[in-house]
């Protein structure tokens, strides 16, 4: 993909109610970027049509996980691999290359560590990335089954001789692969709407992995995301992941998801959820389509304001905080709801997002008492017009009372905007508790909610006078 062209925004994602002064956005396709995109992409070594990537390692700061490793200095290769580790990784699109492309970077680095023989299966709503189709086709050149899932309404809108979904699946074709055994051979398919629903995308974002080195430095790899594999996911984006190694009955379930959501049909109760035995930490992994009431709000309902202890919450109180690229519609309206109650009953609420429907920014920033604080983390950094670093985390963490338990440390983070839509599509993530990650999601909100502006911007003064509407490269699928 040449740099000059970007994802525009999926209108079925998010309702035309976005207003305040915001026009109708257009249907998701490629477009010509202002030139903030276009110098982000140029500056950036990981962007489309750059034949170098170099590896690096990243700790410390808003990008953190449970260790690195020094080896990707000298090369990340099967006899040389990347260490993967459970923990937490956050880009940051304001910081360096580095800071920025961190998330990409680690999915390079594990795809290249994966010796031949193993299996990667990975879901994306979008796959826009040369140097993704480079490694990928590599790892299957040398002998591993790789298995892609994607949108396939995403996948239409490539253009059939240059779009990674084409490059992938003419490079799939060869090496061999009509020889191998029926599980091993690779191959990346589109589904038409959810892979296992009858409406919605396939928006689930993970990656399994089931072994990195000759020597199995690291076994039962599984990454769930909320960022795409696209430059844009480091450059313009904040997006994090979360990585769980060694854990086969997490491994297990989103294997036992991939083969669900492959044949692309319809299946009679799409929800899965499943607590594993280990780590106790992890509540719950889940996987959309839903159906009943709304599992987000069934999570706020045990949060109780009053009487956090151990170092936990704010004074007493219990602290609820929200990263969210969009809350929409009649499900975001729900959650808004829930979340002024809790503020009104004495949590410490606040929320810092990419796009809000008008009524809920008005009911969330009403009333004394109940009033939410909020902020919208958009920004044109060079002027032109059009926002080109913007928040696509999915993030809700709650610090305090939560059920029985006085000192919870709650995370639920994965693929799901707080959309109808959302509902009705393949998502993924996972519910913890542990303090750790908690307070790693709680810092980063903290931080980039005070990045963050406290009055909505539908049309920034520029754009006005520019007669363009500033939202028409932010993708928030």
């Amino acid at each position: 993909m040449s740099i000059r062209r970007r994802t525009r925004i999926a209108a079925a994602a998010v309702a035309v109610a976005l207003a305040g002064g915001l026009a109708a956005v257009p249907a998701a396709g490629a477009a010509t970027p202002g030139a903030s995109a276009v110098s982000a992409l140029k500056a950036d070594p990981t962007a489309e049509g750059d034949g170098q990537k170099k590896s690096f390692s990243v700790t410390g700061g808003a990008t953190t996980r449970d260790g690195g490793d020094a080896r990707q200095a000298r090369g990340v290769s099967p006899r040389n691999p990347y260490r993967a580790r459970t923990g937490v990784l956050i880009n940051d699109p304001l910081g360096n290359n580095q800071r920025r492309q961190v998330l990409n970077q680690q999915t390079i680095d594990i795809i290249k560590s994966t010796p031949g023989g193993q299996k990667i299966r990975l879901s994306e709503w979008n796959i826009d990335s040369s140097w993704f189709v480079r490694n990928a086709l590599a790892a299957h050149r040398r002998g591993v089954s790789f298995q892609i899932l994607m949108s396939g309404g995403v996948a239409s809108r490539q253009n059939p001789e240059t779009g990674s979904f084409y490059r992938l699946r003419r490079g799939f074709a060869g090496s061999g692969n009509n020889k191998r055994k029926a599980g091993m051979r690779s191959w990346i398919r589109g589904c038409n709407a959810s892979c296992r629903g009858r409406t919605g995308i396939n928006h689930a974002k993970f990656m399994t992995v089931t072994k990195t080195g000759r020597r199995a430095n690291a076994r039962n790899i599984v990454s769930v995301s909320s960022a795409n594999i696209t430059s844009a996911a480091g450059s313009n984006q904040w997006n994090d992941t979360f990585t769980v190694v060694g854990r086969p009955k997490v491994f297990n379930f989103f294997g036992r998801l991939f083969t669900e959501m492959a044949p692309d049909k319809v299946r009679k109760n799409p929800y899965k959820t499943q607590k594993p035995a280990s780590p106790t930490w992890i509540k719950a992994m889940w996987a959309n389509p839903a159906q009943g009431r709304d599992r987000v709000l069934n999570l706020l309902d045990k949060v109780k304001c009053r009487g956090a202890t151990g170092g936990t919450g704010i004074n007493g109180r219990t602290a609820v905080r929200i990263a969210q690229t969009v809350f929409s519609d009649e499900r975001g309206r729900a959650i808004a709801r829930k979340l002024k109650a809790l503020q009104g009953n004495g949590c410490k609420v606040k929320v810092v997002y990419t796009l809000m429907d008008r009524e809920i920014r008005e009911m969330l920033g009403s009333g004394g008492a109940t009033r939410v604080p909020t902020r919208q983390l958009v920004r044109d950094t060079n002027g032109d017009g059009y926002y080109d670093k913007y928040l696509h985390t999915k993030i809700t963490t709650i610090s305090g009372h939560f059920g029985n338990k006085r000192n919870a440390h709650i995370v639920r983070t994965g693929s799901e905007n707080w959309t109808q839509m959302s509902k009705q599509s393949d998502e993924v993530g996972f519910d913890m508790d542990n303090a750790g990650y908690e307070r790693r999601y709680s810092n980063f909100v903290d931080n980039v909610f005070n990045k963050a502006s406290a009055s909505y911007t539908p049309q920034d003064p520029n754009a006005r006078r520019l007669g363009i509407d500033p939202y028409k490269y932010v993708e928030i699928n």
